[in-house]
């Protein structure tokens, strides 16, 4: 009887913690999504890439779904791809530029923004991910996704973009990627 009273109170107090006491409903706080969302899967090749060096590319809108300021934290491509990551940014509006075999500071971009400033709705195109990545080596590379990173309202958060991203290197002819 004394373990059922114990049991039942241990239970009450659980019901009662989790019932609130000031927390957010999960539905109330924000998470930094895809514009255009991640229902599909694309590849996106560069050919003939000297090893090192460096391409910008326009990866997709950003936009926060829910409450909150989104910030972006971390891009990083699939483990052991190859691909470098060197640095990402995030613009207010696509600009013009996409596929440039250049960096950020050739081509004109800030390269520490990280704000995603537009909220999710019909129409939105969301502000603008660029990455600016290299091949690790002198071989060609390849990542199926993106891991992009982020926090909204102090929560943080990931997901994959299905986007993948094929850097060719000049002469490479044995990547299986690079033949498609």
């Amino acid at each position: 009887m004394r373990s059922t009273l114990a049991a039942c109170g241990v239970l009450l107090a659980t019901a009662a913690m989790s019932s609130g006491c000031g927390a957010k409903p999960a539905d109330d706080v924000g998470r930094v999504v895809a514009a255009g969302g991640v229902d599909f899967s694309a590849t996106l090749g560069v050919a003939d890439v000297a090893p090192g060096e460096v391409n910008t590319v326009h990866i997709t809108g950003l936009c926060v779904k829910g409450s909150g300021d989104g910030v972006v934290t971390a891009v990083e491509a699939a483990p052991n791809s190859g691909l470098v990551v060197r640095r990402f940014t995030v613009l207010k509006e696509m600009a013009e530029v996409g596929g440039a075999k250049d960096s950020f500071e050739n081509l004109g971009l800030e390269s520490d923004r990280r704000a995603v400033e537009q909220k999710c709705g019909k129409g939105i195109a969301g502000s603008a991910l660029y990455v600016e990545i290299e091949p690790s080596g002198s071989k060609s590379v390849h990542s199926p996704y993106l891991t992009i990173e982020s926090e909204v309202a102090g929560i943080n958060n990931s997901f994959r973009y299905p986007l993948g991203l094929t850097l060719c290197v000049v002469g490479e002819k044995n990547a299986k990627f690079c033949k498609e």
